[in-house]
């Protein structure tokens, strides 16, 4: 009998005692489930606005033509008529080299030619009258083309005694004094032409596609002051190495004295323009695919991702295609939140 009390009263108080857990264990489920907390972040309203946007280039400043002038022949140098530096017109002897005996050779070709033309002339009568063979005329031909070859030739070394500047420009060094003996492909001068400079400049693929001959722009050398230039060239196939393409502008040479072929130098081109937003560098992240986006506050206070093109970078900030023309976007505490919570902003200067 005892131990049937025992058993009622043990079963009673196990009892009592699983209803007293359920009920704690629903007071901590209570406690758990607490209303969610609303994250904050700061925000400035953005609006769109045109903005022209442009290209530098780092480059270089070339001389439009450069020549090494070189003897074609050997001979004693008896003259040189320019200094480094003075201007020269295409055409102006620069070195000049002794005559020996090519003046005579190109007299005594002349003479040939001369000889072998009144032979040929009577090798027709002749033929006209039938009294001369083909082959006698033959050769009469043949004489006639040999001596005005040997004429030739014998102009040409009397001629390349004189070393001539092909084009108009500025002695940039001369190699050869008077006296100095020159052999084949000696050099006696470098000429430059600076008229005009050219910027030549490597871009990438990026900015390639905006480029064009024609386009105008501003050629900044440090220490100068900008100056007007005219894209004439855009490579059509990139270097096999570097995987960018050549371009080259024509300078106005504003300042002719002061600018010098291999300077280094940048060259700022102007493209179109187009709406964009202005955004600081910090507000930018990357998704997992490497795509460009910024986290944006849509009316219902929810958080957005906008996917952005950058289209230029200045000193005041980033330029982005791919907003709305109004949007909201956060800069502070950004990294806390993810795309569809609900937050609640403070309200920073707009752009």
């Amino acid at each position: 009998m005892n131990k049937l009390v025992l058993s009622i009263i043990f079963s009673v108080l196990l009892v009592i005692w699983l209803a007293s857990g359920a009920d704690v264990e629903r007071q901590i489920g209570t406690q758990l489930v607490a209303p969610s907390t609303v994250f904050q972040v700061d925000s400035f309203a953005s609006e769109a606005q045109l903005h022209q946007r442009s290209v530098t280039i780092r480059g270089r400043i070339d001389a439009d033509k450069s020549v090494v002038l070189r003897s074609k022949i050997a001979g004693q140098v008896v003259a040189t008529y320019f200094r480094e530096g003075e201007s020269v017109a295409e055409g102006d002897v620069i070195c000049e080299l002794e005559l020996g005996d090519r003046e005579i050779a190109a007299e005594r070709a002349a003479s040939a030619v001369r000889l072998a033309e009144i032979e040929y002339r009577g090798s027709l009568q002749l033929r006209s009258g039938g009294l001369q063979s083909e082959l006698a005329m033959a050769n009469a031909e043949d004489r006639l083309a040999a001596a005005r070859l040997a004429k030739q030739q014998a102009d040409l070394a009397l001629e390349y005694t004189k070393i001539r500047a092909p084009f108009d420009g500025i002695v940039e060094s001369l190699h050869a004094e008077k006296g100095a003996y020159l052999r084949p492909a000696d050099v006696c001068a470098q000429i430059l032409d600076v008229t005009p400079f050219i910027f030549s400049g490597l871009v990438s693929e990026d900015v390639v596609r905006f480029l064009a001959p024609g386009d105008q722009g501003r050629v900044l050398v440090e220490g100068l002051e900008a100056q007007t230039a005219q894209l004439r060239f855009v490579a059509h196939q990139a270097d096999q190495v570097t995987r960018n393409y050549q371009v080259e502008a024509i300078i106005q040479n504003e300042q002719t004295t002061s600018v010098r072929a291999g300077l280094t130098a940048a060259l700022t081109i102007p493209l179109n323009e187009l709406l964009a937003h202005r955004i600081p560098a910090s507000i930018i992240s990357l998704d997992a695919n490497g795509q460009l986006r910024v986290k944006a506050i849509n009316d219902q206070s929810e958080v957005v991702y906008y996917f952005v093109d950058l289209i230029d970078e200045t000193r005041e900030g980033l330029w982005v295609t791919g907003l709305p023309d109004r949007v909201r976007l956060i800069t502070t505490g950004s990294e806390f939140v993810a795309e569809g919570d609900v937050v609640d902003y403070r309200i920073g200067e707009s752009n």
